[in-house]
């Protein structure tokens, strides 16, 4: 599922089989719809979920012989893997740790609607049975 790891870079490498990842670059930290209006209507209304606007990158695929796939905070962190028709193994680097306290745990994104170029990504609960 699409997901994200806040704040931390993520080294992958593939040590057997076939990656592919698809990747989003969120354009800003703020999350969309942050003016006055929300502001006012988020007292009336039931809270929505946090909204990202993203830049997709194009997909890649890994495998043992390509370098390892690197995401960092701005660039790629909301992303996705799927594995090849044989299945893949991989390290995962990630740094620093997980620490909800600190803002870093794992999120997940779903596609809420293409805006041009852009995509507009929506948090939403872990998937069952992931």
């Amino acid at each position: 599922p699409l997901h994200d790891h806040p704040g931390m870079v993520v080294i992958t490498k593939v040590l057997f089989g076939e990656l592919e990842a698809k990747s989003y670059s969120p354009v800003n930290d703020q999350a969309e719809g942050e003016g006055l209006i929300s502001k006012i209507l988020s007292y009336i209304l039931p809270p929505s979920p946090p909204m990202c606007t993203c830049t997709p990158i194009p997909p890649t695929l890994s495998t043992p012989t390509t370098p390892p796939l690197t995401l960092y905070p701005r660039h790629g962190n909301i992303h996705t893997f799927k594995s090849g028709p044989s299945g893949c193994v991989v390290l995962d680097v990630i740094t620093p740790p997980y620490e909800e306290r600190a803002g870093r745990d794992c999120n997940y994104w779903r596609i809420y609607r293409w805006e041009g170029e852009k995509v507009i990504m929506e948090m939403c609960e872990e998937p069952e049975g992931f």
